[in-house]
């Protein structure tokens, strides 16, 4: 609820007036003293002059000072509307525990609902706001149908200390879907122009069409089907299956990058998940994703993480636990300067420091593969929302990605419907 601050001269006004209202309607003393004011001796009081007596009374009797006073705006005080074209609203109001340590800024986070009517076909006329109930926000729809949303919003900031409110209006028959590169279009949530950029995102709703969210790296899809994923559709691997994202500068390991993405196997044989390569000879390298490092017996399932050239392992990492256990796991890999860091569903699992000037590489010309083109792919497995970015993700981001998307239920609280 809004709050706003009473003057000293404001607030015994305020007592002044509800005093004689009460007078007259009631009959019964009305006690103020300069400093500290105290209501006594309330008999008989109309419904709505207790209503403003009882806000005043009870704000005073909680603060040492009358200056600066904060009071409840009344209930019938709305925070304003949108546009009124749109019909209808719904509250999402996000939980400051499950934003650990630091606020977050410019954050996508998944809205995923279900039991929603009144919305257009494909979610056209879905539209977000900040709290102030008008500030638009930028917003993909992943997929809308049946009263089922899965959609990413934009978010400026999420705190750790407060609730978080944003706000969804629908209901907007003539409303069409925002140009991806328009300030509030899809294209907007993955782009701030600045170092929260995401160079890749791959859904995977439609591993048929593996589309990038960013339009930067649409992929090409070889034997990969669609399934149920972590937070929508996925896709599910075989042996040799695998999804190309072609030559591009995705990756250069001189600068700080994050890859992430969900993965469920319980294969637990050596398995390369994400791969960023360049095969010519001498000059190959690569950046792998992995379950088991598949040396000798070690087939542990435990994920691993390791740049290669052709002749050497220059970095690698591995978790403590196997993820190979029929269960959706969310990895992630930071590199910032000269460290290395592995996260499993959340948290930091490995770390490695010995990266030196001499080892780096670049891949402005390679190949980026999700799954790997040989029996050394999933076999079988399902991965589901790859994404990568041009900055090595702090701790706190990492878990509240996990906390987001493994649970958009308990990360959030939504509303009843309104209508203005």
């Amino acid at each position: 609820m809004k709050k706003r601050g009473f003057t000293l001269l404001e607030a015994v006004l305020y007592l002044a007036i509800a005093g004689v209202v009460i007078y007259f309607i009631s009959g019964f003393a009305f006690n103020a003293i300069f400093g500290k004011a105290k209501i006594e001796s309330i008999q008989e009081v109309s419904e709505g002059s207790r209503s403003v007596l009882d806000q005043i009374s009870s704000a005073i009797s909680n603060s040492s000072e009358i200056n600066g006073l904060e009071v409840d705006v009344p209930p019938g005080e709305t925070v304003p509307w949108y546009d009124v074209s749109w019909i209808y609203r719904k509250k999402i109001t996000i939980d400051k525990t499950k934003v650990p340590n630091t606020d977050q800024t410019n954050f996508p986070v998944l809205v995923s609902l279900t039991g929603l009517s009144n919305i257009n076909a494909n979610g056209t006329d879905i539209r977000f706001t900040d709290s102030t109930g008008t500030g638009e926000l930028a917003r993909e729809i992943e997929s809308y149908s049946a009263g089922t949303l899965v959609a990413w919003v934009k978010v400026p900031v999420l705190s750790t200390s407060a609730n978080t409110d944003i706000y969804m209006y629908y209901g907007s028959s003539g409303a069409s879907e925002p140009s991806p590169r328009s300030a509030y279009g899809s294209q907007k949530v993955w782009d701030d122009g600045g170092s929260n950029y995401f160079k890749g995102v791959w859904h995977l709703a439609d591993p048929t069409n593996p589309v990038d969210s960013t339009d930067a790296n649409n992929g090409t899809n070889s034997g990969s089907t669609a399934t149920v994923g972590q937070v929508d559709g996925g896709a599910y691997f075989t042996s040799a299956n695998y999804i190309s994202l072609g030559a591009s500068n995705l990756f250069t390991p001189t600068t700080a990058s994050t890859l992430s993405f969900w993965v469920k196997t319980s294969n637990t044989h050596y398995q390369r998940l994400f791969v960023f390569e360049r095969a010519s000879g001498s000059s190959a390298m690569a950046l792998n994703i992995a379950v088991s490092t598949g040396a000798g017996d070690d087939n542990n399932g435990k994920p691993y993480a390791f740049y290669r050239n052709s002749s050497d392992i220059l970095l690698s990492m591995i978790g403590p636990s196997s993820i190979a256990d029929g269960n959706w796991h969310y990895l992630s890999y930071t590199i910032n300067n000269t460290v290395g860091s592995l996260y499993v569903d959340g948290i930091s699992a490995a770390t490695a420091s010995d990266i030196s000037v001499s080892k780096t590489f670049n891949f402005s010309s390679d190949n980026a593969l999700i799954n790997y083109f040989t029996s050394n792919g999933l076999n079988p497995g399902y991965l589901d929302e790859s994404r990568f970015s041009n900055t090595a993700r702090s701790a706190d981001w990492i878990k509240t990605e996990y906390n987001n998307q493994s649970s958009p239920a308990t990360f959030y609280t939504v509303g009843s419907e309104e209508t203005p």
